[in-house]
């Protein structure tokens, strides 16, 4: 499975300055660090929870009704995505390594729902990042209390 091997970093590691999660890619500061050791199981699990984490952020703000416009996007930049099944996780990637492409919702084939439709793109995905950002704190919490 090519798609579990290569890591979901997103070139913004924040756990280098003391993050449990980095603000990047999400992942847990323990994932990162045994990353290449692990096997295509663990890496996809952590990929599985990545995707609902995003996914989970994003369904109540916008649709992706288009995903080929998307990665015609993601392609025209260079931006690698093909190890993220997730469209949200593309839109992600595109507002990090190309935000000035996200000027225009509709011919990424998104649509914006009405409460959130006169929020700008990046803080729209802003909001969006706080809040996967927290879940996977409380994700991490939850995982050194049991452990």
């Amino acid at each position: 499975m090519d798609e579990v091997k290569k890591s979901p970093c997103v070139g913004i590691c924040s756990t280098v300055y003391g993050d449990e999660v980095c603000k990047g890619c999400k992942r847990f500061y323990d994932e990162i660090i045994v990353w290449n050791s692990w096997d295509d199981t663990q890496k996809k699990a952590v990929y599985e929870r990545l995707e609902a984490l995003m996914d989970q952020a994003m369904a109540d703000k916008l649709t992706i009704n288009t995903p080929a416009s998307l990665q015609a996007e993601l392609t025209q930049h260079g931006i690698p995505y093909q190890h993220f099944k997730s469209h949200c996780w593309w839109l992600f990637l595109l507002w990090v390594k190309k935000p000035e492409a996200l000027n225009n919702w509709q011919r990424l084939g998104i649509t914006v729902n009405t409460a959130y439709e006169n929020i700008p793109p990046t803080e729209l995905l802003n909001q969006i990042d706080d809040a996967v950002n927290l879940k996977a704190q409380q994700l991490f919490n939850e995982k050194q209390k049991s452990s």
